[in-house]
């Protein structure tokens, strides 16, 4: 059984429910430790999704469509992968590993647009690419909302505060938020509206926030994205593997790193809520779930 708090199980007709969720190395290479899943551990998290009822997810750590459609059936759910698994492609030596790609899981009956990848916060050059993840990108219409251009994405980990933002990690996100900003100017001269999702593998809530405040350059004054996740309380317990003993351990995180931006304009004076969704106890020791919990906004016409 999941418990979802405080966002309704099912969702009214009238609300766009948007969600972001790191799913910790969703593969079915067996490579992985992390990755190695059961029939019943799909189910579980396939229970997640029904009880939320999403009608767009924003994925990160996901290696295929195949696998990814063992949590979001195809019957309910189009899918969209980072374009860099095309790059990595099906004869590369890579295929018997698992790799982390960003992707896309969307309710059928919304119109989808998929965008090429926002390849520049992967800091890859011409001459050389490297291991930070792609930004994926789509636009969605829902009928009542304008059209949303959004993106997934998954940061640089080792900068969670901004407390030294000299460290080489933080020095990569610093870089990532500056593309990230680019990325939102665009939009701004096209007069489009966006919303960015997923593991930004940073404290974003934290006051006075330096990669925030960066972020915050790129746009006209009064027309700062607005971090919905700002407020949302944080209490999502895991179990992850501890890297020293290689065993299992159950995890309490109490801090956010995983948010969702939007566009002000988008919002239109809509009421929305945002919570985090906590796992059921018993499902976290008996089921092989993620090591994140994931996060909802919900917004209301």
């Amino acid at each position: 059984m999941v418990l979802v708090l405080t966002l309704a199980s099912i969702a009214p007709a009238s609300a766009f429910t948007i969600m972001t969720w790191n799913m910790e190395w969703l593969s079915d290479k067996g490579d992985i430790r992390e990755g190695r899943r059961s029939r019943a551990d799909y189910i579980q998290l396939k229970n997640v999704v029904s009880a939320i009822n999403p009608d767009v997810v924003a994925l990160q750590e996901v290696d295929s469509l195949q696998v990814v459609s063992n949590v979001f059936s195809p019957n309910l759910y189009n899918l969209y992968i980072s374009d860099r698994r095309n790059r990595d492609g099906s004869s590369d030596n890579r295929k018997r590993q698992s790799v982390q790609y960003t992707a896309f899981a969307v309710k059928r009956g919304l119109k989808v647009i998929d965008h090429a990848d926002n390849r520049a916060v992967s800091l890859s050059s011409y001459f050389s690419e490297t291991n930070l993840r792609y930004g994926s990108y789509i636009e969605v219409r829902k009928p009542g909302f304008k059209p949303l251009h959004l993106l997934s994405v998954h940061f640089k980990s080792g900068c969670f505060s901004g407390r030294n933002m000299k460290r080489h990690s933080c020095i990569k996100l610093t870089q990532q938020t500056d593309a990230l900003g680019k990325w939102i100017q665009e939009r701004e001269k096209s007069n489009e509206e966006y919303l960015i999702a997923g593991d930004f593998n940073h404290y974003l809530g934290q006051p006075q926030n330096p990669v925030l405040t960066r972020l915050n350059r790129y746009t006209g004054t009064g027309n700062e994205p607005l971090l919905l996740t700002k407020d949302t309380r944080a209490y999502c317990k895991v179990r992850r593997v501890n890297r020293q003993t290689k065993r299992w351990e159950t995890h309490i995180y109490t801090r956010l790193i995983d948010h969702i931006l939007v566009s002000p304009n988008w919002l239109d004076n809509k009421h929305y809520t945002s919570a985090q969704v906590s796992f059921d106890p018993h499902d976290v020791m008996h089921f092989r779930l993620t090591d994140h919990c994931p996060v909802v906004v919900r917004v209301k016409n």
